[in-house]
């Protein structure tokens, strides 16, 4: 099974569960690159940031490190109402502003997140990181989000991406 076809239906769970969050953990970006992951958000109707490129280069952007784990946290939630849902690719470089005991916890409260949309709905979050394969992370879905580990496969070969801005962001 392919990445995004084994994502899509970790993501279809989603919409059921009380924390509708993910974490993918990628060690090699061959396996799910940047593209694939923006191709996945638009097959699954999810909007897609490349947090690096997106916020982080953009005019008035904030600076790398000028948010804490909880603004972090917020400004997610927030993206995800927004959007419905949100796939946020390239995250780890705010992340590793912060001291180890702090990845540990963001990670930890993440996916215990409750991430709502508009009017209620669930509105899920996807985090495409390497930098929490080396966190021990509890697997077991019971009482938070899923923590999928991905090794080998191709990624989606759709095309035509949808970002947050085409959703009415």
């Amino acid at each position: 099974m392919s990445p995004s076809a084994r994502l899509g239906t970790e993501i279809a769970k989603l919409s059921q569960m009380r924390y509708p969050v993910m974490v993918v953990i990628v060690a090699d970006r061959r396996v799910f690159s940047p593209e694939s992951a923006r191709q996945f958000a638009e097959s699954v109707g999810l909007c897609y940031v490349d947090y690096l490129h997106d916020v982080l280069d953009a005019p008035g952007a904030p600076t790398l490190g000028a948010y804490d784990r909880v603004e972090f946290l917020s400004w997610l939630k927030a993206k995800a109402k927004e959007s419905g849902g949100v796939v946020v690719d390239h995250s780890d470089p705010i992340i590793t502003t912060w001291p180890a005991k702090e990845r540990e916890a963001f990670f930890r409260e993440f996916i215990r997140t409750e991430s709502r949309g508009p009017t209620g709905q669930n509105a899920p979050i996807m985090l495409v990181s390497a930098l929490a394969g080396s966190l021990d992370l509890p697997t077991e879905p019971r009482g938070q989000g899923l923590v999928i580990r991905l090794a080998g496969g191709a990624g989606s070969s759709s095309t035509g991406a949808l970002t947050c801005d085409d959703k009415g962001a």
